[in-house]
Order: structure tokens, then C-alpha cells, then sequence
């Protein structure tokens, strides 16, 4: 199966922090963090007015090719949201 392109981007911290990766089947969060330390403690979300994805989701089944995902400190998102 082909992968997809996407983006990553911790807005406001610059372009070292927007990251191009393709994303498999199976692709977690988690696994993204592994590959990516810079995003080891944020949480990671497809839009502003989304809720984070849990670290187990696999990414591949909810994104797009070209899809912008972003990430935000776990303080920035909110006490309301559980790290998994």
C-alpha cells in the first residue's frame, strides 16, 4: 500500500519544527514521536477546533495525502486531555 505525504507544524516555533513524512498503515502517534523527538511532548491534532490524537490512533486511517497536521504542547492544549 502507498503512503501519504503529510505535514507536521508546531505553529509560531519556525520552519525547524515543520516536519514532511509519509505515514503507512499501522502509523501511530506514538510511533511518529519515536521517529520525530521534537514532538515527544506535544500533542498532535488535524485542526485547531480538534480534539488531540491518542497516542495509539493510527494516523494513516484519518489523514490525507498533503493533509497539515499540528502539534501543541500538552499545556497549550488543555488539563482536559489525557496522555495515552
Amino acid at each position: 500500500m502507498e503512503g501519504k505525504r503529510i505535514n507536521i507544524a508546531v505553529p509560531a516555533s519556525g520552519q525547524d519544527a515543520c516536519r514532511e513524512l509519509i505515514v503507512y498503515p499501522n502509523c501511530t502517534v506514538k510511533e511518529i514521536k519515536r521517529q520525530f523527538p521534537i514532538y515527544e511532548d506535544y500533542a498532535i491534532f488535524k485542526g485547531w477546533d480538534s480534539l488531540p490524537f491518542k497516542e495509539s490512533v493510527d494516523i494513516y486511517d484519518k489523514v490525507q495525502p498533503g493533509d497539515q497536521l499540528y502539534a501543541a504542547s500538552y499545556q497549550e492544549v488543555g488539563t482536559g486531555f489525557e496522555r495515552r
